[in-house]
């Protein structure tokens, strides 16, 4: 009796100790992205994580590829559309992740002067007018001169005064 219970002893702790082998944590794919916008022309770095294993990620692009291309895990967005990038372990087909990319069309602003007046009205020698006026879309700084009528009023910066002839 003795001895079979030794032997059960035995394999129990043989079962558990080979089982130890087993309580590593599982291989996981994450992404800090599921969903990226990106403008034509722009690259954008794929971020994929592999924790607990050492496996190579592979990039394929499983939907739009005529939106963008693929080197590794850079994508370049060439036209305007929606794609997908799939992202697998070499060697473990069942861990996957995918990424959507959204590839929108560049919007060029055109840059717009605003001036809040038009034209000023001087009535006497002590009226001084500030003009104010702002580049929308760029930064840009406005530079002010007087085109005509140089001979009447004298101008300081942004603020018109009266000629004092």
């Amino acid at each position: 009796m003795k001895k079979a219970f030794l032997c059960i002893a035995f394999l129990l702790v043989f079962v558990f100790l080979a089982s130890c082998n087993n309580l590593s944590p599982s291989p996981s794919l994450t992404l800090n992205d599921n969903e990226v916008d990106v403008f034509v022309g722009d690259d954008y770095e794929i971020d994929a994580i592999l924790n607990n294993a050492d496996n190579e990620l592979i990039y394929t692009v499983v939907k739009g590829a005529d939106y963008i291309s693929l080197d590794g895990n850079v994508v370049t967005a060439v036209a305007e559309g929606q794609a997908v990038v799939e992202i697998t372990v070499k060697g473990l087909n069942d861990l996957k992740k995918e990424l959507t990319i959204n590839v929108m069309k560049k919007v060029e602003l055109i840059p717009q002067l605003k001036v809040q007046q038009t034209e000023i009205k001087l009535e006497s020698k002590n009226d001084k007018v500030e003009i104010v006026a702002e580049v929308l879309n760029i930064d840009a700084l406005v530079i002010y001169e007087i085109i005509e009528g140089s001979e009447l009023v004298k101008l300081d910066g942004s603020v018109v005064t009266p000629s004092s002839n």
